[in-house]
């Protein structure tokens, strides 16, 4: 036990980043040998990617993987709709993802949903943030769209004034 505090120690990991990866690392063979197994592994470069998820693979990662961080990029209008938006999610406009990247340079290590209302400007925020240097990026396959399609719980209140804000 020892052992594996020094390492933890030395390695900058919190206990939840380090379950996270864990977590991801067991549960990724098990996806692999589905035939439908709910993600999409999408290479940015020689060796970063992200993956599409879909709703239910997404509500696990949310479950399992402490403190993630949800991103909602489609428009304040959209956001305050009656399609509603991920509880804990932080607005932040596709077009402003670059000038925010500042706000959650914090969370770089932290596995990071991205969603919109379809998937496509989520997949574009997605490989922007790779690319930005985040190394836990997911996108909600289908968007809002699929996730409230599956059935899956919305909030429709107001953001919170911070990102990352509220502990998962």
């Amino acid at each position: 036990m020892r052992f594996l505090s020094i390492i933890l120690d030395r390695l900058r990991f919190s206990y939840c980043s380090f379950a996270a990866i864990l977590v991801g690392t067991l549960c990724a063979p098990a996806w692999a040998l589905s035939a439908n197994n709910g993600s999409t592994l999408h290479s940015t470069s020689a060796s970063v990617s992200y993956k599409t998820v879909s709703p239910k693979v997404a509500r696990a990662l949310l479950d399992t993987a402490c403190h993630t961080i949800i991103i909602d990029v489609r428009s304040e209008k959209e956001f305050m709709s009656a399609t509603g938006h991920l509880d804990d999610a932080r607005r932040i406009g596709y077009d402003s993802l670059a000038v925010h990247s500042a706000e959650l340079e914090e969370f770089k290590d932290r596995p990071m949903l991205v969603y919109c209302r379809s998937g496509g400007r989520g997949a574009k925020a997605a490989e922007s943030l790779i690319k930005l240097g985040f190394t836990q990026v997911y996108n909600l396959e289908g968007g809002i769209t699929a996730w409230n399609k599956a059935g899956m719980i919305v909030t429709h209140e107001k953001q919170s004034s911070s990102i990352g804000s509220k502990k998962r």
